[in-house]
């Protein structure tokens, strides 16, 4: 079969449809992450992290004292928890596609640290995260950070294991 040549402007055609679309693409996840960030959802892991730690302790307790009347409470906590993480974890496949599909053009700003290039992909961020996903200690990354938060580009939230970073606008 003969292939042919696009018709001259057809590619121009193809060109401001994808970049209209890709526009509205851009703008929908803004939204998303704005909405997630505004109610509360991001800054809550802390919370859920010690919920987490409570629970477990919790649930040792229970079957440590063989307490039957609570197993249908750790059932219903373990189907609710089982139904978030499949939503949740949904969104996370699809976002790791997402944000690695420019990682091959991209290219850092020459005089930005890496920490801060993390933060600007990623918004708000525990520095445990930052660590484990930027192989550094966490003084390190404080230390890097320090300036940027004195000079009001990022705020800090929380403390000890609770510190986050977020990258304000």
């Amino acid at each position: 079969m003969k292939k042919t040549k696009d018709p001259k402007g057809e590619t121009e055609v193809i060109a401001e449809r994808m970049v209209t679309s890709l526009t509205s693409t851009c703008r929908g996840l803004e939204m998303f992450s704005d909405s997630l960030q505004k109610s509360g959802f991001v800054s809550s892991l802390p919370a859920y992290k010690q919920m987490m730690s409570v629970l477990v302790q919790q649930k040792r307790w229970s079957d440590s004292h063989s307490r039957e009347e609570m197993q249908q409470i750790w059932d219903d906590i373990a189907k609710h928890a089982d139904i978030l993480y499949n939503i949740l974890k949904s969104y996370s496949d699809v976002m790791d596609v997402l944000r690695a599909i420019n990682k091959h053009t991209q290219k850092p700003a020459q005089n930005e640290n890496k920490t801060l290039q993390y933060l600007k992909r990623y918004s708000l961020i525990p520095v445990s995260e930052l660590s484990e996903n930027l192989k550094m200690k966490k003084k390190d990354i404080n230390a890097e950070l320090e300036p940027f938060v004195k000079s009001g580009k990022i705020e800090k939230k929380g403390r000890g294991r609770n510190l986050c970073y977020r990258l304000l606008k």
